[in-house]
């Protein structure tokens, strides 16, 4: 995990930077704007409880932001250890963990 520096407010702050997010659709977008459900389909985002993984690029971050108060945006930890992952190979947990025997994925 990489440290990077942003300006908030005219203040320097740090924030953690993660290869991937896991977006949690938490609240129905019925009544909402169409700019707001059109940010959830490109998303990929149909279901109350749905998680979807999505790389961290300004993109996805600009749909996240739109529908900042209808989602749950979490980092995701890749876990090598499948043996001990509660359905197996290519499981995301609800907490961020990714259970996966493919070497080739990193954090």
């Amino acid at each position: 995990v990489q440290s990077i520096v942003v300006w908030c407010r005219g203040k320097m702050a740090s924030r953690n930077v993660h290869k991937l997010h896991a977006v949690t659709l938490i609240r129905s977008p019925i009544g909402r704007t169409k700019d707001q459900k059109k940010a959830l389909a490109c998303l990929g985002l149909k279901k109350i409880q749905q998680t979807i993984p999505h790389k961290n690029t300004e993109t996805i971050n600009g749909y996240i932001r739109i529908v900042k108060d209808m989602v749950k945006v979490q980092p995701i930890r890749v876990r090598y250890d499948v043996e001990n992952s509660p359905k197996g190979d290519g499981f995301l947990a609800a907490n961020g963990d990714f259970f996966t025997s493919d070497r080739t994925i990193s954090n």
